[in-house]
C-alpha cells in the first residue's frame, strides 16, 4: 500500500524532504597548488586553472591509451619514430627552396588598405571589413581567378608556395602585414584552403611613382597531399588507403598512412 501525502499534509507533519535540486553556498576553498578560490559546487577541490591542466592530461592519457599504445599492441610502426625521422632543424633555411612545377605571377595595384592594420573597422559591438580592403581583396581574387582559368591551371591539395613583393609609396606600412589579405584573396580565387600556404619569399622596395603588389602562387607537386592522423607527416595520396567509392575524387586524403600500418619488428 503506497501512501501519498499533499504539500500540505507534510507541511503539518513537519517532514523535510531534501530537494533534488539545492543550490550548495558558494564557499572558500584552498586548491591542491595552494591557492584559494571559490567552490561553487560540494566536490569542487581544484581551482579553474587546475581543471583545465587536468583536463588536458586527461584528454592525452587517453589519445596515449586508446591510440598510440593500441598501435603499439597491434605492433605497428611507432609515429612518433616516422615523424621523428623527417622534422626540420635550426638550418632549415639553408634548403634550397623548392623549384615549382607551375607558376602564376600578377601585378596588383598598391593600396594602403591591404594591410592589417587598415583592413578592419571597428564598431561598438562588431569589426567590419573595410570597402577600400574588400576591394583591393577583390581585385586580386578577379585577377587570380581570371588567370587560373585562362591557364587552365589544377591545384591540388598540397603545398601552396607564394610569393610577395611589396612596392611601398615610403617607410611607414610593413610588407609582412600584406600576407593576411593576400592569403584571404588566394582562399577565394583558388579553392585551397589557407593552411595549405607556405610563403616562399617575402620582400619589399620603396617605389614613388605607380608602386604595385607583385603576388606569385605555384607547387612543386601534381599529387594530392594529406596529413596522416597518427604520425602528422604530409604524404602523398597513394600512401593512403581510400575506398573505391572515394578514389575517383582528386583531392580525397587523410586517414592512417600505409607506412603506419606496416608491422613493426618484434624486439
Amino acid at each position: 500500500m503506497t501512501l501519498r501525502l499533499t504539500e500540505k499534509q507534510v507541511a503539518k507533519l513537519g517532514i523535510d524532504i531534501p530537494d533534488k535540486k539545492r543550490v550548495y553556498p558558494p564557499k572558500n576553498v584552498t586548491c591542491t597548488c595552494g591557492k584559494p578560490f571559490i567552490a561553487k559546487t560540494r566536490k569542487a577541490i581544484y581551482c579553474p586553472e587546475c581543471c583545465h591542466e587536468r583536463k588536458k592530461a586527461q584528454a592525452r592519457a587517453y589519445v596515449a591509451k586508446n591510440y598510440v599504445a593500441h598501435a603499439r599492441g597491434r605492433h605497428l610502426s611507432d609515429p612518433l619514430i616516422l615523424n621523428d625521422a623527417e622534422r626540420s632543424g635550426l638550418a632549415w633555411y639553408d634548403i634550397d627552396p623548392p623549384s615549382l612545377l607551375w607558376r602564376i605571377a600578377l601585378a596588383i595595384p598598391y593600396s594602403g588598405a591591404m594591410s592589417k592594420n587598415k583592413r578592419l573597422g571597428r564598431t561598438r559591438d562588431s569589426t567590419y571589413l573595410r570597402k577600400e580592403a574588400r576591394a583591393a581583396q577583390d581585385t586580386i581574387i578577379e585577377y587570380f581567378a581570371a588567370a587560373i582559368h585562362q591557364h587552365q591551371q589544377t591545384i591540388v591539395t598540397a603545398k601552396l608556395w607564394i610569393d610577395v613583393f611589396v612596392q611601398k609609396p615610403n617607410h611607414y606600412g610593413d610588407a609582412v602585414n600584406f600576407v593576411d589579405t593576400v592569403c584571404d584573396a588566394l582562399k577565394v580565387a583558388t579553392g585551397l584552403d589557407d593552411r595549405w600556404y607556405s610563403i616562399r619569399r617575402l620582400d619589399w622596395e620603396i617605389v614613388l611613382d605607380d608602386p604595385h603588389v607583385f603576388i606569385g602562387i605555384g607547387q612543386d607537386t601534381d599529387e594530392p597531399h594529406g596529413i596522416c592522423s597518427l604520425c602528422k607527416r604530409m604524404l602523398p595520396k597513394t600512401m593512403f588507403r581510400v575506398s573505391k567509392s572515394r578514389a575517383a575524387q582528386p583531392n580525397v586524403t587523410g586517414g592512417v598512412c600505409v607506412e603506419c600500418r606496416i608491422p613493426s619488428k618484434k624486439s
